[in-house]
């Protein structure tokens, strides 16, 4: 365990390429991610906060509970979304860049809004 440690750190600090690659694809992934999620987010909050509507009680409780989501239930949704039997399985996305950048914009999306509703 420690030498696992300690050969990490070795990596880390020689700037091996592998590495630095795959922290790349993960700021990648999750800037995306982001990005996307905040761009929806943004309008809806505002849309929600200014709204006198009865429905925008019940919208701003639902953002609140999506928060919740376990993190499992929405990859195996995806998952199933985007393995080949599935509805969207024509398109060959599961497992890439865009599976992942999708994942975590449906995991964001409602921290984001109820952060936006807060504020």
């Amino acid at each position: 365990m420690f030498g696992d440690l300690l050969h990490a750190l070795r990596l880390i600090l020689t700037a091996d390429a592998e590495v630095w690659q795959i922290t790349g694809v993960s700021l990648q992934v999750s800037l995306t991610a982001l990005l996307i999620a905040t761009t929806l987010a943004l309008p809806l909050a505002h849309a929600i906060s200014s709204s006198t509507s009865r429905l925008a009680g019940v919208a701003t409780w639902l953002i609140h509970t999506a928060t919740a989501f376990p993190t499992v239930v929405v990859g195996l949704t995806l998952y199933f979304v985007l393995s080949q039997s599935g509805p969207l399985g024509w398109a060959s996305l599961l497992y890439t860049r865009t599976a992942m950048t999708l994942g975590q914009s449906v995991l964001a999306f409602p921290i984001v809004a109820a952060v936006c509703l807060v504020a």
